[in-house]
């Protein structure tokens, strides 16, 4: 790592929006991973959101060094289906390191306790742009945490009650490969709450979401 680059991280901080953002996409669709030395966060979306990926670029563009890549893949559940998808790396830091610790302890995805510390309406908006979706019946959202435990749903149905005052429940969602899916449904109650609290802050392309 050359001189200027260690400079460089040493000066390296989060603002609290940039804080609020990247709390919100680790509950949502981003991931930390452990480079030699420290953490790395990647953001990547759909081809549908291209223009969401670049707006998350934009905000954490002195933590990112390359502008977003087009990927393309294998769709695992149809091999004969391409995903195109468009990617982003931050730089490796002790912030996101630490971030780590609290969020990947055994090397998965976890609720860590403190998670309704962390929430606040910006943070619950990312999340909601990257997992939410409308309820195809009725008036509730679902919030779409199948890769959490069931333990770690439960975590987060009490900080949304707690930060909010939004009621949720765990949903199931099917199986896949022998397990049980569940999810977090928003009812109908609190979804009006939800929209007041989201609608600041929900970008002109996931507006649908909650409408």
């Amino acid at each position: 790592m050359g001189k200027q680059l260690v400079t460089y991280k040493k000066r390296l901080s989060l603002d609290p929006r940039q804080r609020s953002i990247l709390i919100g996409s680790i509950l949502g669709d981003a991931n930390l991973r452990m480079m030699k030395s420290h953490a790395t966060m990647t953001i990547e979306h759909a081809d549908s959101q291209r223009e969401y990926v670049f707006w998350k670029y934009k905000i954490f563009q002195n933590w990112i060094f390359t502008p977003p890549q087009k990927k393309s893949r294998i769709y695992y559940k149809d091999p004969s289906r391409k995903i195109i998808s468009w990617r982003v790396q931050t730089l490796s830091h002790p912030i996101l390191t630490r971030l780590y610790n609290l969020f990947y302890p055994n090397g998965r995805k976890i609720v860590p306790n403190n998670i309704a510390d962390l929430l606040n309406p910006l943070t619950l908006s990312v999340w909601f742009m990257d997992d939410g979706s409308r309820k195809t019946y009725g008036r509730g959202a679902f919030l779409h945490t199948q890769n959490f435990s069931l333990k770690g749903q439960k975590r987060l149905i009490e900080a949304l009650k707690e930060r909010f005052g939004l009621e949720a429940r765990i949903s199931s969602h099917g199986y896949w490969k022998s397990r049980q899916l569940f999810r977090l449904y928003i009812t109908a109650a609190s979804f009006p709450r939800l929209k007041k609290i989201i609608s600041p802050h929900i970008l002109s392309q996931f507006v649908y979401k909650i409408a």
